[in-house]
């Protein structure tokens, strides 16, 4: 029934008649080439996953001559990239063992290996399943196909192992949980709490990009009785998660949501965004997010005053409709807000209408009190625009 439902997944999914050719090309040389890793726990919990990973017994040399246009970005793992459609990739990779693990990052050591060796190097049993399309079977060396059913999330040998070659295996074992609501094993968990200070040496880019990943699943009621989750999350960012009082479940968590509960439990906002700009190294986009969160929760504005903001910055407008959801936007109402906002009048004054009446550093401060008055009383003109401002 298992390989049955794989199989049909797979046939279904729009990368699959690419990934035939792919298999075919090797197979003509006598070369397996197998599905590998979270596609194919995705596809056993009928989730389509986005794309897949590929592997195969053939050499990066062999692999190279197959496919000219591959792309070698990671030969010293034996990692290339197959170019497909509309810019898409399929990684391809040979069969391998890892070891000596000195930075908790990467391994020093790389060797071609049997298809055993490759599942018994990867972090948890769900990640470590192949498909085999040409005998249509899943092929389980570490019985993760038992670990998907029964809900459990175990590390593949032994957990303190796993969590010391890569650190960043802790992070992704409690977004993991929370993604699918799975039970983490107890011996996993308790690796994981034992080494989750480790993750302190893991470069902040790869902690956001964990962190990003885990946002759609958070339940932030549940995250503050997870002791895994109070402990990476204390951890990475100046907060004290405990000091949070519980809140509602937030449907589509997201970065609005979660800025606003580390600026909840933070001591020190300067101590956060220290670590949010020089530590996780936020894009500039994520940055003026959190910028905006904390900008709305300091300040209490007129609803003209909101509507400015929102003007200079859309990204208001989404912080505000969140406070208003949770009955932190006191004595306003957003819908008022939101209504102005989309019939606001035109902007009747601006910088060339104040040039050489005004020193040129009031401009800016007076073009603001002049658009003030015109959000709050819109039916001004001009002429009364300027009336005592000049």
């Amino acid at each position: 029934m298992l390989h049955i439902q794989v199989a049909t997944a797979l046939k279904n999914h729009p990368l699959y008649a690419e990934f035939v050719q792919v298999k075919n090309r090797l197979l003509t040389k006598g070369n397996k080439c197998w599905i590998a890793g979270g596609a194919v726990r995705d596809f056993i919990l009928e989730i389509e996953p986005q794309d897949f990973d590929l592997v195969t017994d053939a050499t990066t040399e062999k692999i190279l001559e197959l496919f000219p246009d591959a792309v070698p970005v990671g030969v010293q793992f034996g990692v290339v990239k197959i170019p497909l459609a509309d810019g898409l990739f399929f990684d391809l990779a040979t069969f391998r063992r890892e070891s000596d693990y000195t930075d908790g990052r990467r391994p020093s050591f790389i060797d071609f290996a049997t298809p055993e060796e490759d599942a018994f190097r990867r972090d948890f049993t769900m990640n470590a399943l192949f498909w085999d399309d040409q005998e249509q079977q899943v092929i389980d060396f570490t019985s993760g196909a038992q670990d998907i059913k029964n809900k459990v999330i175990r590390c593949v040998g032994d957990p303190l192992v796993r969590f010391q070659e890569d650190h960043l295996r802790i992070l992704r074992l409690l977004r993991f949980s929370l993604q699918l609501q799975f039970t983490i094993e107890s011996d996993t968990l308790a690796a994981a709490l034992q080494l989750v200070g480790k993750i302190k040496n893991t470069s902040g880019e790869r902690i956001w990009s964990e962190i990003q990943k885990m946002m759609p699943h958070i339940d932030w009621p549940l995250i503050l009785k997870n002791t895994l989750a109070v402990r990476i999350f204390e951890l990475i960012f100046p907060v004290k998660i405990a000091s949070l009082s519980p809140m509602q479940k937030i449907s589509e968590f997201n970065q609005i949501q979660f800025f606003y509960f580390l600026l909840g439990t933070a001591s020190f906002s300067k101590e956060l965004t220290h670590c949010l700009k020089k530590e996780m190294h936020l894009s500039k986009n994520d940055f003026k997010i959190f910028e905006t969160v904390q900008f709305c929760c300091l300040h209490q504005l007129s609803t003209a005053e909101w509507v400015y903001e929102s003007e200079r910055n859309p990204l208001v407008l989404d912080v505000l409709k969140f406070l208003s959801q949770i009955q932190k936007l006191p004595d306003l109402s957003f819908a008022e807000i939101e209504q102005k906002f989309h019939s606001k009048p035109n902007i009747l004054v601006d910088g060339h209408d104040l040039k050489g009446v005004v020193p040129d550093h009031q401009i800016g401060s007076i073009l603001k009190k002049i658009r003030l008055r015109q959000l709050a009383q819109p039916d001004l003109d001009k002429k009364r625009l300027l009336e005592n401002l000049l």
